[in-house]
């Protein structure tokens, strides 16, 4: 197997990589703004996207068992050693640090939507008791949580 089927593999992986940060990024906006067409325009590009990065994993954990390497990451980095190609390396190294900051913004969009929902909920609790207090105290994660008080309407 040579270097350049991996090679090009890398490129195809870290350019999805690449467009799927951009769109993670453009998704921690769209929901700071609660820009819901956005939001879902951003949702259909992110599951093609999503696909995309699969298959170019996919063919390059078998590009690296087809060399004789296990699949994951130990086995490109073997596989990267054995073809000592510093271009090569270089594609995989960006690759990588696509994929941390992927999961970075990730975890922040994730938060995001963490709080969007606690707002909604704490919304909902509001409309459900007619603005009335609830008893409510907070964990100590900061989730609120229910005391001795229920809701009006549970009392119906």
């Amino acid at each position: 197997m040579t270097p350049e089927k991996l090679r090009n593999t890398l490129r195809q992986e870290t350019a999805s990589a690449s467009d799927f940060l951009a769109l993670l990024q453009r998704e921690y906006t769209a929901l700071a703004e609660r820009d819901a067409d956005d939001i879902e325009d951003i949702t259909r590009q992110k599951q093609s996207l999503a696909h995309r990065l699969d298959e170019c994993g996919r063919e390059r954990d078998r590009i690296t068992t087809l060399a004789g390497y296990e699949p994951g990451t130990k086995g490109l980095q073997r596989l990267l050693s054995h073809y000592n190609d510093p271009e090569l390396t270089a594609i995989a190294r960006q690759l990588a640090e696509l994929a941390l900051q992927c999961r970075e913004k990730n975890l922040a969009v994730g938060l995001l939507i963490g709080k969007g929902l606690a707002y909604t909920q704490q919304a909902r609790d509001i409309l459900k008791t007619g603005g009335q207090p609830t008893g409510a105290a907070y964990s100590a994660s900061g989730k609120s949580v229910a005391t001795a008080l229920s809701n009006t309407l549970a009392r119906a």
